[in-house]
């Protein structure tokens, strides 16, 4: 799923630097954007809630799964293929913001 797409799903969105926006998380009730969306390599959707949900949680509220997030490494031939699979490990790796990213690997 592109960005935009994740964007268009999520309220009170604002530009927050080169391809990165605040917005209100919809995994808790956000009166003031807490949600942290980017773009990382790959296409990749990132999310940080400065408020602590996970990001497993926000995709979820969006009713997205991990997955859906992964950019370019998950991309189907058919769009409208069901991914089931469930990552087999996790990394998680704080960026120079402090913010902790998660990477996925799956197996078939």
């Amino acid at each position: 799923m592109r960005i935009e797409d994740v964007l268009a799903r999520l309220a009170a969105v604002r530009p927050n630097g080169e391809r990165s926006w605040m917005a209100r998380c919809p995994a808790h009730d956000d009166r003031n954007p807490s949600l942290s969306v980017s773009e990382g390599e790959g296409g990749r959707v990132l999310f940080n809630c400065f408020a602590g949900c996970a990001a497993e949680s926000v995709a979820a509220a969006l009713g997205l799964k991990m997955a859906d997030l992964m950019g370019d490494q998950t991309r189907r031939s058919d769009p409208h293929e069901r991914d089931d699979r469930t990552p087999n490990s996790e990394r998680r790796t704080p960026n120079a913001e402090g913010m902790q990213l998660l990477a996925y690997n799956f197996s078939n």
